[in-house]
């Protein structure tokens, strides 16, 4: 089924193509008639597709590669996929429609290229509307929305996020899209607050997650060695789990004895919690330093040394004065060549800043990777710089160097 891609800032399409990024090769399992094959395809990303849906599939091989037909539940992926690999697996509103999502998730981990990830939306089944029907003794499955009646699988934040970490990924981002309907009888599932008390309801309004409609999450593979360590752990907390229950058998009339090894239980499985979550700091500040390597191996390509380079830096002082001999300078900046603390208010204050700064000497601007959000936030901006200046290094997933001196 095709539809057009929701573009408001706060909604499940504009997080997904976010997390995605530009210039990707990317594996989208699910790409239905390939309406977010064509919004990526739009960031210069290269997708194969998967579909159950031949008709969808052949509207979908329009904006990919090529599109597998194929049964998520049923599919080998080693004879589909062979030695291909992907910076990014996608699984949009996909996996709530599978058997068993778990082992999906598993088996395309080896499909992804170094330092790829998974990027998934999935349904919330806590949603205000599925609570109000589940308290009148109603679940009304539907042609869509919540309750599609094809979904096979429901998801709670805490099931979402245990389906990722039990498939071997790492959650390195986690967000809930909100849905507060305007008109409850209109949405899908349909209800109505007046069908339970006012002090019920407004009680309701607030339970954590009762208006996220979607969880975005992107997920990164662990380690052999961190996944190993992983299973390890979980099965010494089987094993004590084994334990336990023999040993509150021996001692069923002790209730304190079987509360102290559940309490047990509890720790080791928080401290496997913690542990994995250690694992997320360290992927950010790797990421952080392939950027920076990737600039500083760049940037010989720009020639001259002696050119002034105004960095896009949010006060990172190691960014700016890290250019491998090159004199870097943060933008915005204070009247004393500091980080200005603050990003301009609109385009328009972008421009003229730029420009007071190439009247001072400027002669290049950096965009690293972490800041390409400048160009959706500053469309104006982007304008300005796209036909005004020639872009010496356009690697958007490293960073973009435009020579101010080269005025169009």
């Amino acid at each position: 089924m095709s539809r057009k891609i929701l573009t408001d800032a706060d909604s499940t399409d504009t997080a997904l193509l976010r997390l995605i990024g530009w210039n990707r090769r990317v594996l989208e399992m699910g790409c239905g008639a390939g309406h977010m094959s064509e919004a990526m395809r739009a960031q210069q990303c290269r997708v194969v597709g998967m579909e159950i849906n031949p008709d969808a599939a052949q509207k979908a091989s329009a904006f990919c590669e090529k599109v597998i037909s194929a049964d998520l539940d049923y599919i080998n992926f080693d004879e589909a996929l062979g030695a291909d690999r992907f910076d990014v697996v996608v699984a949009a509103d996909v996996l709530e429609h599978v058997k068993d999502p778990e082992s999906v998730l598993k088996a395309v981990t080896k499909f992804l290229s170094p330092g790829g990830f998974i990027v998934l939306s999935i349904p919330n089944v806590a949603h205000m509307s599925i609570r109000l029907n589940l308290l009148t003794g109603h679940f009304p499955y539907g042609a869509s929305g919540l309750l599609d009646r094809t979904h096979l699988r429901f998801f709670t934040r805490e099931s979402a996020q245990s389906l990722v970490e039990d498939a071997g990924f790492a959650i390195g981002y986690f967000e809930a899209i909100q849905n507060v309907p305007p008109v409850p009888m209109m949405f899908e599932p349909p209800y109505d607050p007046n069908w339970v008390e006012p002090a019920i309801y407004d009680a309701l309004c607030q339970e954590p997650d009762i208006w996220s409609f979607q969880f975005v999450i992107a997920g990164y593979p662990l380690s052999e060695a961190g996944l190993a360590f992983v299973q390890q752990r979980m099965k010494e907390a089987a094993n004590e789990a084994e334990n336990a229950r023999k040993h509150a058998a021996r001692l069923q009339n002790d209730a304190d004895v079987l509360r102290n090894e559940l309490e047990e239980l509890k720790q080791s499985n928080a401290a496997l919690t913690a542990q994995v979550k250690a694992l997320l700091p360290e992927l950010s500040e790797f990421r952080y330093r392939q950027m920076l390597q990737g600039i500083r191996e760049l940037l010989p390509a720009i020639g001259r040394k002696d050119g002034n380079v105004l960095v896009i830096s949010r006060g990172d002082e190691e960014l700016v004065q890290g250019l491998n001999g090159y004199r870097g300078f943060h933008f915005p900046q204070d009247v004393n060549g500091g980080y200005a603390g603050y990003y301009p208010e609109d385009s328009d204050a972008a421009i003229k800043h730029l420009e007071e700064l190439r009247d001072r000497g400027a002669q290049f601007l950096l965009i690293p990777q972490t800041a390409m959000w400048w160009l959706d936030d500053y469309p104006q901006f982007k304008e300005h710089l796209t036909q005004r200046f020639r872009c010496v290094i356009e690697k958007p997933d490293v960073c973009l160097i435009f020579d101010l001196r080269s005025c169009g």
